[in-house]
């Protein structure tokens, strides 16, 4: 996820009612690839169960899917929900175990909520909300949630140093309301405040502080563990959510390099931190303080360092790499070797061994009126896709550009595999493998959002859904969660969005 994604959210003057907006047909079908679930992130057992349960899809933040999407030739109806008073924009998207009627709940984050809504068959209804501020920017930013299992919602609370837990008043009413079921404050040692979260793959909560230090608690608050990182390395300029492996490895990118810790199950242990700058030549160090770099982001500025979560890319005897994208001026996406570093890699020039590529993207600028990276790349097998991320208020005539790299094991180096820059896309990007097809939106023809799904082998428009000029469909720079009814539910400055295939 993007870095402070929800600081200028927008409030909806709608009600809390879905509105369907009638039934588009889109494109005329094209021929899909074979699917391929090679280096697909193991499921999460301690995350929710379900098709979207930890944000941005799985444990390794590839946003890659085992589900059907919409595809071309289908017809969509799309829904909104609007979320008027609860906080401005659902930042990312979780999608619930089911209840026992069928049904499943999608959850996120607002400025000051949380919240959700009831998913099944043709029904998309808001279904509950938790204030946890009363005003907008009041001291907490709570723009990272993690759904775990039995639907138990975790949420960071910056402005009380704490981490809270969430969950259905009534387990087996999908409408029951969201209830504070337990709060965990941060111990005195540990410095800063708790912003990002994610779960362990045996049941513990990891969390980063601002102060970069770094911490795991039980899902049940009784005891914790914590590291500080920051000396460790020597740097404090953490500030993105970060991917966790299924041995413990949590990966985090910071404006000096990437670092590998490892969770042992009883404490974390420093494994490699590797130089890079991501910041880009002849800039400065980052600011003391805070808002005037949250202000460089927002405005599309240069040397605001990395804005992506760190993506993994493989698993058993496939090559094993973690991604991000950095803000030089030409914005490179860079690779890094995760574990043992192969015995016959001679390295590339003037670089660390353990980076493993680095390749300038031609469409992901901050230049003009573009932005750095901020939407974390996606990854399907060995292939990795970026987009140019055109901000949070993105104007008529905006920067396009999506690309598609690849990684190629035998020769160990990266390439464009292809490049489409007619199309924008403003999100967290989407994979459906079996439909083969990336999804997001983004502005289009005479300032119309545009929904639209990329095939994967050739960057083609597949499909093109026109959803008009409303703010309702404006994406910040949201997450997309595929669900197994092959809708895709995404939020907005106004409220929820939701895509899905129907019946002729």
């Amino acid at each position: 996820m993007k870095r402070f994604a929800c600081v200028i959210a927008a409030l909806s003057t709608m009600g809390l009612i879905a509105s369907p907006i009638g039934l588009l047909a889109v494109v005329p079908a094209m021929a899909q690839a074979e699917l391929d679930l090679n280096g697909k992130a193991p499921a999460n057992p301690y995350a929710a169960q379900s098709p979207w349960g930890p944000f941005h899809g799985d444990s390794y933040a590839q946003a890659a899917s085992s589900w059907r999407g919409p595809e071309a030739g289908d017809t969509l109806d799309v829904q909104h929900i609007s979320l008027r008073g609860w906080g401005g924009t659902p930042t990312q998207m979780h999608l619930s175990e089911r209840y026992p009627d069928g049904s499943r709940t999608a959850w996120s984050t607002t400025l000051t909520s949380i919240v959700k809504a009831k998913v099944q068959g043709d029904e998309f209804v808001f279904a509950g909300g938790y204030k946890m501020d009363e005003r907008i920017l009041e001291g907490s930013v709570h723009w990272n949630m993690q759904l775990g299992a039995g639907n138990k919602a975790f949420v960071p609370d910056p402005k009380n140093r704490a981490i809270l837990r969430f969950g259905d008043r009534d387990p087996s009413n999908p409408m029951s309301e969201i209830v504070l079921e337990d709060t965990f404050v941060l111990p005195n040692e540990v410095k800063g405040k708790a912003v990002v979260i994610n779960l362990t793959f045996d049941g513990w909560l990891v969390f980063m502080t601002t102060e970069a230090w770094i911490g795991a608690v039980r899902t049940d608050f009784s005891e914790y563990r914590a590291f500080d990182l920051g000396e460790a390395i020597q740097d404090r300029t953490i500030h993105n959510s970060f991917p966790v492996d299924e041995n413990g490895g949590i990966y985090l990118v910071s404006a000096n390099g990437m670092s590998k810790v490892r969770w042992t199950g009883n404490g974390f242990e420093l494994v490699w931190n590797t130089p890079y700058n991501f910041r880009g030549p002849g800039c400065p160090p980052p600011s003391s303080n805070v808002w005037r770099e949250i202000a460089r982001v927002f405005t599309g500025q240069s040397c605001t360092g990395s804005g992506t979560t760190p993506t993994l890319m493989g698993r058993g005897n496939m090559d094993k790499l973690v991604y991000a994208v950095d803000s030089h001026e030409k914005n490179n996406l860079v690779a890094f070797w995760r574990d043992d570093i192969p015995a016959d890699w001679p390295g590339l020039p003037g670089r660390d061994r353990r980076v493993a590529g680095v390749l300038q993207l031609p469409y992901s600028t901050w230049e003009g009126a573009g932005f750095t990276a901020e939407n974390s790349p996606a990854v399907a097998g060995y292939d990795i896709a970026v987009a140019q991320y055109a901000g949070f208020t993105p104007r008529c005539e905006v920067p396009k550009g999506v690309q598609m790299a690849r990684w190629h094991p035998e020769q160990n180096r990266l390439s464009l595999l292809w490049t489409n820059p007619e199309v924008q896309f403003n999100n967290i990007m989407t994979i459906s493998l079996p439909s083969n097809l990336l999804y997001g939106v983004g502005r289009g023809g005479r300032c119309e959002y545009i929904y639209q799904g990329l095939d994967l082998d050739s960057g083609q428009s597949a499909f093109a859904l026109p959803l008009g000029r409303s703010r309702d469909y404006l994406d910040q720079g949201n997450s997309h969660a595929l669900n197994d009814d092959r809708s895709i539910i995404f939020g907005s400055p106004t409220g929820m969005v939701r895509i899905r295939p129907v019946a002729p």
